[in-house]
């Protein structure tokens, strides 16, 4: 048995077990030429797989030589992550994953390592390359113009030219900043109403008050606007997040605008504390509450009347928008607009204008003394953020012409996953669900869709034709572009809904419950990461497949699953079936709050769309693997393609490991308090561990014992 450790920008650990490798030395010399030979081997096969994903070639995959190696691959990457002699029925997370902190450490600055961080990291490299090629005479103006936007925010020689006079004129144009001003500022003309109005009009950017446009609830043919609650303020609970917040803060305003140490550190907490308060009010992910629950269709006018004066929603939209608007809106989250009113009273002007500015600032701002790698990702990062939908659809092109038999195998992989789980749905353990119920439930998941977001129908060109963008302006470019978004965000009211991802789908699968659809990020179909034609269909299905049924399970969770089978909120639950929900959803709340991260017990919370998603998700998924398994069975050639060289694990076997190591993950200590704060998922660990102890056919095929601790003795099932 053979132990190597291997040093590079990836750490290599092969640990002992005789199912993995193995080898016999009859003496000392030969056993080292061995253990380079391996380390070698092993190195090349993993670092393959990591070149093969990244690097944009012309090399020939569809090889018997290549697919063999990227199989060779596949295997050693997964062995690597595990910790074989760890019992699987003890602890599947740390059977599966119990090496990948030691090779994918979490920084601080990182926060987080995974797959997710994996695929983000290939396709920000992919961008880079195509905006780094050289240009064309045959480049659409608007391939110029992301590739224009790019190198300006790259100059750096520019960006340090009058760098703090543009920001400071920014800030100028909506009456300054008092930390900056001092008693030049003149608080008898701020009108903090009056201020954000103005800059969501020319900047489309919301600052303190939220005004979304969405489609309207219960008629999604119409677009309607949501006024009250900033979704993006982060829960008061995350008390590690706002220290941390305010430390950055004051660096920063005393390196870029200058202020002495002693301003900077007034400033920060005041606004941070003022930020923290005004988080006070939301009502937070983690609550369950659906839509229905947080708004309220009403008018603008009585909208006023019950927030006069602190809030005048009328005036507010009426600056925003240019004219009168008589047309119903709903106010969303009371409570996040009653804690407004009373903040804003009794903040004074000057850290509520001192937040503000702030805020707008940070739009226009960007670090002309970072290191050059971290200088192009910060660049990276701003020209998704402008330029999101026409990268994804870039990158998608490239994909396709690449790769086409993802693309093509995409549209089966869902029809099998739908009628897996349609046929769950009609099996004995959803007897619980009433025959009308059930039956809504099968027309819903009929009507589903699923989506890449390529952007193939979008007109680009037209869309920005006005937009002018140079090379040796990043701050006017800048100012431009976000002019542009302030006028197309206001003429959204009159259009009819559109689903518009924006860049965080861009790296996250979704279920769009008002429009009854699954979204797929272009990211995800990056070849060898999820799943490669090379790999056995059990890593199709318990990946890629595992990806779509979660997003398909969140239309029946307890928040979407109110919505109907054409994306309208329209509870078409009988009030038995709903009262068996609740008794399956209660199940996994309390199973759920049971689990252990870092070192204390998770926090017992209402909503559990993301557990129903992953329990379900895994039923499904399985379930199209073993209708698969069945179709091919008597083919003993596709069989033997089944397993994975070197690991001796039954296909069904390496559904599981496979399905776990996408969840792999390291957290900074740093970080861990403030993801529990903040995030509605569990914790990698506990979603690996949650999912498979309520599911017989894991237990079924690692012969867990009853008393193992993979076996809860109360076993949760939704669907």
């Amino acid at each position: 048995v053979v132990l190597c450790k291997w040093q590079s920008r990836k750490m290599l650990s092969i640990k002992p077990h005789s199912a993995f490798v193995t080898t016999m030395c009859p003496d000392k010399q030969q056993i080292w030429q061995v253990l380079r030979c391996l380390v070698c081997l092993v190195y090349f096969i993993t670092e393959f797989a990591g070149a093969a994903r990244i690097i944009n070639t012309d090399y020939d995959f569809n090889t018997e030589n290549a697919r063999e190696i990227l199989r060779l691959s596949k295997a050693a990457e997964m062995v690597n992550y595990m910790r074989p002699r760890m019992d699987p029925c003890d602890d599947f997370y740390r059977y599966a994953c119990g090496n990948w902190q030691e090779i994918n450490p979490a920084r601080f600055s990182d926060g987080k390592t995974g797959l997710f961080n994996e695929l983000k990291n290939a396709y920000n490299r992919r961008v880079v390359r195509w905006m780094r090629k050289p240009k064309r005479t045959s480049e659409s103006d608007m391939d110029r113009k992301v590739k224009y936007f790019f190198e300006s925010c790259m100059n750096k020689a520019d960006l340090r030219k009058n760098y703090r006079q543009k920001l400071l004129s920014v800030l100028e144009e909506f009456g300054g900043m008092p930390a900056l001003k001092g008693s030049l500022w003149e608080a008898e003309k701020f009108d903090w109403l009056e201020v954000v109005a103005v800059i969501l009009r020319k900047y489309g950017k919301q600052i303190i008050l939220g005004a979304d446009v969405f489609a309207d609830l219960t008629n999604n043919e119409v677009n309607r606007l949501y006024l009250g609650q900033l979704d993006k303020l982060v829960t008061p609970r995350a008390a590690d997040y706002y220290v941390v917040l305010a430390v950055a803060r004051q660096m920063e305003m005393y390196t870029v605008l200058g202020m002495s140490m002693q301003m900077a550190s007034k400033t920060a907490t005041e606004i941070v504390d003022f930020e923290r308060r005004l988080a006070e009010g939301k009502i937070d992910a983690d609550r369950g509450f659906g839509m229905e629950d947080k708004t309220q269709l009403t008018l603008l006018e009585v909208m006023t009347d019950n927030y006069k004066p602190t809030i005048n929603f009328t005036h507010y939209v009426n600056v925003w928008l240019g004219y009168p608007y008589v047309l119903p809106v709903y106010a969303y989250v009371e409570s996040y607009i009653n804690n407004l009113r009373r903040v804003i009273e009794e903040t004074p002007k000057e850290i509520v204008a001192n937040y503000i500015m702030w805020e707008l600032l940070q739009e226009f701002r960007m670090e002309v003394n970072d290191s050059d790698d971290k200088h192009r990702n910060k660049c990276v990062d701003r020209t998704k953020r402008f330029f999101v939908k026409y990268l994804d659809h870039v990158i998608y092109q490239q994909l396709f012409t690449q790769n086409q038999q993802i693309f093509a195998e995409l549209p089966m992989l869902w029809f099998e996953l739908k009628s897996a789980f349609g046929e769950l749905l009609k099996s004995e353990v959803n007897n619980w669900m009433s025959v009308v119920t059930r039956d809504k439930a099968l027309e819903k998941l009929s009507a589903m869709s699923m989506e890449i977001n390529s952007y193939e129908q979008e007109n680009f060109e037209q869309q920005y034709d006005v937009l002018v963008i140079s090379t040796d302006s990043y701050f006017d470019n800048v100012v431009n572009i976000l002019e542009l978004q302030g006028r197309n965000y206001r003429l959204r009211l009159l259009e009819t809904p559109k689903l518009d991802v924006g860049e965080t789908l861009s790296f996250s699968p979704a279920y769009a419950a008002e429009y009854n659809r699954v979204l797929i990020p272009v990211s995800f179909l990056q070849p060898h990461f999820l799943w490669d034609h090379a790999y056995p269909s059990t890593v199709k299905y318990s990946t890629m497949g595992f990806v779509i049924a979660h997003e398909m399970a969140h239309g029946f969770d307890d928040i979407a699953r109110k919505y109907d089978s054409r994306g309208n909120l329209n509870n078409w639950w009988d009030r038995t079936s709903i009262e068996e929900f609740s008794k399956r959803k209660e199940c996994l709340r309390q199973q759920y709050s049971g689990y252990r991260y870092n070192g204390r017990k998770l926090p017992i919370i209402n909503a559990q769309d993301e557990n129903i998603a992953d329990n379900v998700g895994l039923r499904i998924a399985y379930n199209a693997f073993q209708r698969w398994i069945r179709q091919h069975s008597d083919n003993s050639t596709i069989m033997q393609h089944e397993r994975l060289p070197n690991i001796n694990l039954s296909p069904q076997q390496l559904f599981f490991l496979s399905l776990s190591q996408v969840w792999c993950t390291d957290v900074n200590r740093n970080w861990r308090e403030i993801i529990i704060a903040t995030d509605v998922h569990p914790p990698e660990e506990v979603r690996v561990i949650g999912m498979l102890s309520n599911f017989d056919e894991f237990a079924k095929e690692f012969d867990c014992k009853p008393n193992a601790r993979m076996i809860p003795k109360r076993k949760c099932v939704v669907y």
